[in-house]
């Protein structure tokens, strides 16, 4: 804690943590906030410093895993200066993905309910994932009737899974002849004559469903990112 004398220690409950983990062989000890774990200033790089140093403690002392949870938006937005995520071995961001994220990457809007991402924010034993780590929620019924949230593997389907290169070449001659008859398409997705209803019309795609309004717009930017559209 963190008062007009400066910072207190707890030093007994900390005793009493370690003691407790080690006759019960824990091996994994969770903080769940981490803001709950401590009365300091979290925008003070010395104080969080002086919690985390017990943290430290409590782990080499016990040789368990502690992981702090913290609820932020992104690993550059943690409070404390700095000093939590420098002191951290490892750090993973983990979010929720919208419906509408979903939907552009092929999953139909019932089972986009529950989907989230797991992004390397920090990884000092091995290189960061190249790509994000998917997991879904479902409900579990467990022995006596209560029904439990479970994270589970989830794989994103593939954006382009069953477009070809003809059905990219047949949007370009699309593309081509508009422009051809002055009325060129555009990128922006509230013009009236967005390139997105090209691209759903060839992939049979109805654009006045969410999910295949997301899918065509995701499409059509990933090929003006690539150069097979041209602004």
């Amino acid at each position: 804690a963190e008062g007009r004398d400066g910072l207190i220690q707890n030093d007994e409950l900390l005793a009493f943590m370690i003691r407790k983990i080690k006759a019960n062989n824990i091996g994994v000890v969770i903080l769940d906030p981490f803001v709950s774990a401590h009365l300091v200033n979290e925008n003070n790089n010395g104080s969080v410093q002086a919690v985390v140093a017990m943290l430290r403690k409590l782990a080499r002392d016990t040789n368990s895993s502690v992981q702090l949870v913290h609820h932020i938006r992104t690993v550059d937005s943690v409070r404390g200066a700095g000093s939590l995520i420098s002191a951290a071995r490892a750090a993973r961001v983990i979010n929720r993905i919208t419906p509408e994220d979903a939907q552009a990457l092929g999953v139909d809007e019932q089972e986009s309910l529950g989907i989230f991402r797991i992004d390397d924010g920090k990884a000092n034993l091995a290189p960061p994932s190249d790509k994000a780590t998917y997991r879904r929620m479902v409900s579990v019924e467990i022995a006596n009737g209560e029904r439990l949230g479970v994270a589970t593997e989830f794989k994103l389907p593939d954006l382009f899974d069953g477009i070809t290169t003809k059905d990219l070449y047949k949007v370009q001659r699309t593309v081509a002849k508009a422009e051809e008859n002055d009325q060129a398409y555009r990128s922006d997705v509230r013009a009236k004559n967005w390139i997105g209803q090209a691209v759903a019309e060839q992939l049979d795609l109805d654009i006045d469903k969410p999910g295949d309004k997301a899918r065509a717009k995701a499409v059509a930017k990933q090929w003006i990112n690539t150069g097979s559209l041209k602004i």
